[in-house]
């Protein structure tokens, strides 16, 4: 857990400002791990977390521009709607459909994806062969493209993605607009891109929830369930549904242990929050934001 202290920083006229744009931005443990690495190494960096609102992310990447911002991390809600912002974006965020590291590159602005080696990482980290292993993923936003992109590169046995609306979109109850849609859609495409067996339900549907976690090895909540105003919820119903033991990856890491990893501890489960994904995020956005190689322990060890 992260020790309150204030870092050595040296600001200046000359000072280099990246941030966090999120919402909620308050939580974030980003500004104290990366003003504690540019501390370490003695670089002339800072950066801050900004609560953008959704539907502001617009007027937040033209302050970056205005401001002389090196870049920005993106998170919940703007992984997805950044991206009509930027110049380009990399075949990664392509694939995946979201950006989570923005860089200014000369007058242009580029987005990355480093949500996905840091969700490979944070499940490799747990001790799982994703190749061998059948991953059920809860939700099919910005982060769970990026966890469903991540790990379809590896092979798995099967994949299983549940979002909400999946039962009414098969009785036309909801049209092309809807998430379901657009998940069945985005789905088919990383079918074809990557040959993966990927099966989409209905989060809702809990017989069928229950069904397909009891036969898993591993489940990722690539949600917000858990956090913020859903503080204290979790998509599951109770611990039964994970009595088969998977190992559980919650993308959450603030609260530290959410519900769902309280179900898993009852289960008896190997679990994990999701601070292992966001250093290993981090490093690569390190190395994107500075063009300086770093070891992941330059992360561990500021947080330890």
């Amino acid at each position: 857990m992260l020790k309150g202290k204030f870092f050595a920083m040296r600001i200046s006229g000359k000072t280099k400002l990246l941030g966090l744009f999120a919402d909620p931005a308050e939580h974030s443990k980003s500004p104290a791990i990366f003003n504690a690495v540019f501390d370490k190494h003695n670089l002339d960096y800072t950066y801050m977390a900004f609560k953008i609102p959704d539907g502001r992310i617009g007027d937040a990447i033209s302050a970056l521009k205005t401001l002389g911002m090196i870049g920005a991390n993106i998170s919940m809600p703007h992984k997805e709607t950044v991206i009509p912002y930027l110049d380009e974006i990399s075949e990664d965020a392509k694939i995946c459909g979201a950006v989570n590291t923005v860089v200014r590159e000369g007058g242009r602005l580029k987005g990355y994806n480093t949500d996905i080696y840091g969700a490979v990482k944070a499940i490799e980290t747990m001790g799982v062969d994703i190749s061998d292993s059948s991953i059920a993923i809860l939700g099919l936003g910005g982060a769970g493209k990026a966890v469903l992109t991540g790990i379809s590169k590896k092979g798995p046995r099967s994949i299983k993605v549940f979002v909400r609306g999946v039962d009414a979109l098969s009785q036309g109850k909801v049209f092309g607009v809807h998430h379901a849609a657009e998940a069945c859609s985005f789905i088919q495409l990383t079918k074809e891109k990557m040959g993966v067996d990927i099966d989409l339900y209905d989060i809702e549907n809990a017989e069928i929830l229950k069904d397909v976690l009891l036969g898993i090895d591993v489940l990722v909540n690539a949600t917000g369930i858990g956090m913020g105003t859903t503080e204290g919820e979790s998509l599951i119903p109770d611990a039964s549904y994970l009595s088969s033991k998977p190992v559980v990856l919650d993308v959450i890491y603030s609260p530290e242990k959410t519900k769902l990893l309280t179900q898993a501890e009852e289960a008896g489960c190997i679990y994990s929050n999701g601070i292992n994904m966001l250093i290993y995020q981090a490093k690569a956005g390190f190395e994107l934001f500075t063009g300086r190689k770093i070891t992941i322990d330059d992360f561990r060890n500021v947080i330890a």
